[in-house]
């Protein structure tokens, strides 16, 4: 369907763009579904679960570098899925949209919160949401899903920031 964008006369282009997007849309929720299916972390600490996909991410494919530094403290399962999901959402787009040359990721733990960092520098976020931009409508559901606040800005100058701050059970070690 994307092939078809910019290609029809004007009276069909309205229902191809509302197909393509509603096509993103089901394949982005399948993925979704699939992946709810199995334990992300198998049984990992989240910052290697995190180098692990980066390593993957980046292997052989002329990728950016891609660096993880830090570690958090042991979450719940379900918290832990979560921020590994939403922090590899975030490599993923850094690697698909922004044409980067490096990706920092940066995990800390402090006053009872953990704190999650994926840095670009890229092209930065653009000036409106693409249609069918589901990946950023996950990442902030499961942050809500999980009390943790997401913000995504673009730097000064180019790049991408998206800070992941999640509240930990009985503080930070």
């Amino acid at each position: 369907m994307s092939s078809l964008q910019g290609r029809v006369p004007e009276p069909l282009a309205r229902a191809v763009d509302r197909a393509s997007v509603e096509l993103e849309s089901a394949a982005s929720d399948m993925d979704s579904s699939l992946a709810e299916l199995r334990s992300p972390l198998e049984g990992r600490p989240l910052h290697e679960a995190l180098r692990v996909r980066a390593a993957e991410l980046a292997d052989g494919t002329g990728a950016p570098a891609v660096v993880v530094r830090g570690r958090g403290p042991k979450l719940p399962p379900l918290v832990a899925a979560h921020v590994y999901r939403i922090s590899t959402e975030a490599l993923t787009n850094s690697l698909r949209h922004a044409d980067a040359t490096t990706i920092e990721v940066t995990l800390s733990a402090r006053d009872g919160r953990l704190r999650v960092e994926v840095r670009d520098d890229g092209r930065g976020l653009p000036g409106e949401r693409r249609p069918g931009a589901n990946g950023l409508f996950a990442m902030e559901s499961r942050a809500a899903s999980i009390g943790a606040a997401l913000t995504l800005a673009s730097e000064p100058g180019g790049g991408t920031v998206i800070h992941i701050e999640v509240p930990i059970e009985g503080g930070a070690p």
